[in-house]
């Protein structure tokens, strides 16, 4: 990934990796929680104006505060798999509106010992599965590089092109 990108932390919690992409990478970060009082109480002073109060199932976009940047990657950790199977779909597409073109996600999967010590986990599927869903909305999927820390839980995705979209609608399956 570049260097001058714009990208969105959705769960950013404290804005931690906000913070930290911003000075480390010099990206143009921003990220949003459902959680009013983790954004509030941020202790990053820097990044107050960049992280806001939204919701991943409930975004709507005609006032969504980024709507007029160009978002190169949209980060999921530790989000998709607190939501419930009713409103994956609908979460997972407001990650395809948010993103022009990245969706990286990180979700413990089956065989992982934290699934199942955190009792907030609700959707408990394996990798594959999470890779279907996403190619279930058209997304493709990008092997996630072999030196990811915990790339066994990080999937990639990318939106196809104009031309791949159209092979998909022509292709016989």
């Amino acid at each position: 990934f570049g260097e001058e990108i714009t990208v969105l932390f959705v769960g950013c919690g404290f804005g931690q990796r906000v913070f930290t992409s911003r000075k480390l990478r010099q990206w143009d970060s921003y990220g949003f929680d459902k959680s009013q009082w983790v954004i509030e109480n941020t202790p990053y002073e820097e990044i107050k104006d960049k992280i806001f109060v939204d919701d991943i199932v409930n975004i709507s976009l005609d006032t969504f505060q980024l709507k007029d940047k160009y978002i190169e990657i949209v980060f999921a950790y530790d989000v998709l798999e607190h939501i419930s199977y009713d409103d994956i779909d609908k979460a997972i597409e407001n990650l395809k509106l948010l993103t022009k073109r990245y969706i990286l996600i990180s979700v413990p999967i089956k065989g992982d010992p934290n699934l199942e010590n955190d009792k907030t986990h609700i959707i408990k599927e394996t990798k594959d599965w999470w890779k279907n869903k996403l190619i279930s909305h058209g997304l493709k999927i990008i092997p996630s590089p072999e030196y990811f820390l915990f790339k066994d839980q990080i999937i990639i995705a990318e939106k196809k092109n104009e031309n791949e979209r159209k092979e998909d609608r022509y292709s016989t399956k």
